[in-house]
């Protein structure tokens, strides 16, 4: 037999084989895994030349390197290979190159895709560590207080169910930053520098020098309440107004929002008492009771007898038990009280 003769009977030999053996699963892991014979190459390739089947090679590519995650193929000669095959295209019919230039694309698509990932996943890991390092965070759960001395010997005392960030470094720049969400009373020491100390909220910035007062960062508003000394309250909005509280009792409020800052003087005892185990109202609807028990306890109370939701109380709960303080609620209103 000829060459000639011998190398038709070989391309006859091929194409028989790829039009009888089914490219399955099975056959490409075992391409993937280098352990096909020289016919089995051939006729995945003339299975590669067909209409769609790039997407199914490179969706069991992308399955078999899940399955073998040891495995590390050396993508870069893969992706220059197979696109070294794209340009030698040309002889195709222009509906199969069109479809083999979309696949080109395809595959430089993924590759930035990939490096962009990556990027995304330092970013963000970058991002959490810094955090972790340059600040460290104070949280209380339900019913429990926590009273912290920071390194500039302020004081701050933390309501139930708080969260207060520091910096690890507080007072090394030219002002003193935290912030606070939930209820936190602080007593702020003042600097020979006259250092800044700036409390941060949702709603609204407090600026001090050295002073006494309580922050509530609660239910879609922010209050201060000065028990000694001077505080300057910024509304967090673009054009937000400023005030100036001045003496004890004085009382400012931000909603979310809003820019307006609402002012007024009140019993700063009503806001403080929480420290020393104590729930005082005076003239407040039941409702707005429940309320502040909800935020302390993280549970929810409600009453068979929907009247009395808008009725006042006035009067001082044991804040240390909750049973205690639905037996206080259920003698006062001669109703029951269910935690939910």
């Amino acid at each position: 037999m000829g060459r000639d003769n011998y190398d038709q009977v070989s391309y006859l030999i091929i194409i028989a084989i790829s039009m009888s053996t089914k490219i399955d699963k099975s056959i490409l892991f075992k391409y993937f895994s280098g352990l096909t014979t020289p016919l089995e190459n051939a006729s995945i390739s003339q299975w590669l030349e067909e209409d769609g089947n790039e997407e199914i090679f490179y969706f069991y590519l992308e399955n078999w390197e899940r399955q073998n995650a040891q495995y590390l193929p050396e993508k870069k000669q893969v992706f220059e290979k197979f696109n070294g095959k794209l340009e030698s295209s040309d002889s195709l019919p222009s509906e199969q190159n069109n479809r083999l230039r979309y696949l080109r694309g395809m595959t430089s698509n993924r590759k930035w895709i990939g490096i962009a990932a990556s990027v995304l996943i330092l970013t963000v890991v970058i991002i959490i560590t810094h955090d972790r390092i340059l600040y460290k965070d104070y949280v209380t759960q339900y019913g429990e207080t926590m009273t912290i001395v920071l390194n500039d010997e302020s004081q701050v005392v933390l309501n139930a169910n708080t969260r207060l960030k520091v910096p690890r470094l507080l007072g090394y720049y030219n002002k003193r930053e935290v912030w606070v969400n939930g209820e936190a009373f602080f007593n702020v020491s003042k600097k020979e520098n006259h250092q800044k100390f700036i409390v941060h909220t949702n709603n609204l910035d407090v600026e001090v020098l050295g002073t006494r007062f309580n922050v509530t960062d609660r239910r879609e508003a922010t209050r201060v309440v000065l028990q000694e000394g001077k505080v300057r309250v910024v509304a967090n909005r673009d054009e937000g107004e400023m005030a100036l509280l001045e003496e004890s009792g004085d009382y400012a409020e931000v909603k979310k929002e809003s820019t307006e800052i609402i002012t007024r003087r009140v019993d700063e005892s009503l806001y403080t008492a929480w420290q020393d185990k104590r729930l005082k109202f005076q003239e407040v609807a039941l409702s707005k009771v429940l309320e502040t028990i909800e935020d302390y306890y993280g549970v929810r109370l409600s009453t068979r007898d929907t009247t009395l939701i808008n009725r006042k109380f006035s009067g001082t709960l044991p804040n240390n038990d909750l049973n205690i303080i639905l037996q206080a609620l259920t003698n006062v209103y001669g109703s029951k009280f269910t935690i939910h």
